[in-house]
């Protein structure tokens, strides 16, 4: 008898894949003619990160058997790319030393059923699955320029420029800082690769001798890793700066 198994692993933004899903593989015969009895049920459930092993295969002769291993059900998240290619592995039936029974001489795996014949050929499986979702965050500083400025708060907000996109703002849209605090604005969710743009927009107050500013934008590149399909945000501050920086002039009234 041999016992095929399978691993499932999450690559790209794996650490933002957090839904409990199971990955079922299916397991069956290259050639159908063959003599070898797969078991009375060919599939296996798994989760991220972990394996199975499919029951046992029975063998009456010797030969060389080709299976596909094929993820089957994969996740549903729409930022998943599941790995639904079929992937091999061969058994290789011969007798013991005294040829009075069938034995297993090897398994290997591979990609394509030529893999599996290597002299490297791998002795494991582990299928793949690529997740895209990655988050950013843009810090708002707010700068007071002129002495004597009143100790006021000031409210702003971020929008996307371009709402038809597909990153989604999570979080409070409107921050209130003082002079030289700063907000947090986000976390911004990004799905796809691409540039992004914002605004954000001070809502001016009353007082006398301030000059509120004006709205500000600001942009984050997405990039993705063509290989394992993470996306990469950069939020682009003007140089040398760590926040986008939104400043008020204050001039104090003649007389006060």
């Amino acid at each position: 008898e041999a016992v095929l198994a399978v691993s499932k692993e999450v690559i790209g933004n794996a650490d933002n894949y957090t839904a409990d899903e199971d990955f079922i593989f299916t397991l069956a015969k290259v050639d159908d003619t063959t003599s070898d009895t797969l078991p009375a049920d060919t599939t296996v459930t798994v989760k991220k990160g972990n394996g199975a092993s499919f029951g046992a295969i029975s063998y009456i002769a010797p030969g060389t058997y080709y299976y596909t291993i094929t993820e089957t059900t994969g996740s549903e998240d729409d930022c998943m790319t599941n790995d639904t290619t079929a992937k091999y592995a061969k058994v290789v039936v011969g007798y013991n030393s005294g040829k009075t029974a069938l034995v297993v001489t090897s398994i290997t795996y591979g990609e394509t059923q030529h893999d599996c014949d290597a002299d490297e050929a791998a002795t494991s499986l582990t299928v793949y699955n690529k997740y895209a979702k990655t988050t950013a965050t843009i810090d708002v500083t707010k700068i007071m320029n002129g002495a004597n400025a009143p100790d006021e708060s000031f409210t702003f907000g971020i929008a996307k420029a371009a709402p038809s996109k597909t990153d989604a703002i999570s979080g409070d849209l409107s921050k209130t800082i003082k002079a030289t605090q700063t907000a947090t604005c986000g976390p911004i969710t990004y799905t796809e690769a691409g540039e992004y743009e914002y605004t954000i927009s001070e809502t001016p107050g009353t007082t006398a001798g301030m000059t509120y500013a004006s709205a500000k934008s600001v942009t984050v590149s997405v990039e993705q890793d063509p290989d394992t399909l993470a996306l990469t945000a950069t939020v682009n501050y003007e140089a040398n700066k760590t926040a986008v920086e939104i400043t008020n002039e204050y001039t104090r009234p003649e007389g006060e």
